[in-house]
């Protein structure tokens, strides 16, 4: 489960990255089950956004991403929710996971963060000339 938990965080990456968010701007909190191969997930951003298109292009981007992976029903179970948020404590201090779940919230933060690395060249290395 944990390599499509890490698909799918860094796809949520690259799509908010093209839509010009800084990491700071958003939280991804999620839950798995096990029984049901659900995986639900809230996106929290403290940026305006469209909701109806956010949804639908990172959808789109899950589903294409996994057909290429050469598993395209992966994505049948995946739940998205975005919400307006005013920071991402707001988010992760509302964030309840059930009985029958189990929390992947570290998981996916620390895929995006590893991304969002990759994606973005230190502050101090980049103004520094030598």
């Amino acid at each position: 489960m944990r390599p499509t938990l890490r698909r799918i965080a860094r796809e949520i990456a690259a799509y908010l990255a093209s839509q010009g968010l800084e990491r700071t701007d958003f939280a991804l909190v999620g839950a798995w089950n096990e029984r049901t191969g659900r995986i639900s997930l809230i996106l929290g951003t403290t940026r305006k956004f469209d909701d109806s298109r956010w949804y639908s292009d990172i959808l789109d981007r899950l589903r294409a991403s996994f057909t290429e992976a050469g598993d395209p029903y992966a994505t049948w179970h995946v739940g998205l929710v975005i919400r307006s948020i005013e920071d991402e404590d707001q988010l992760y201090s509302n964030f309840r996971v059930n009985d029958d779940e189990e929390d992947v919230t570290e998981t996916l933060e620390t895929t995006i963060d590893a991304a969002w690395a990759e994606r973005k060249p230190p502050a101090a290395a980049a103004s520094d000339p030598d």
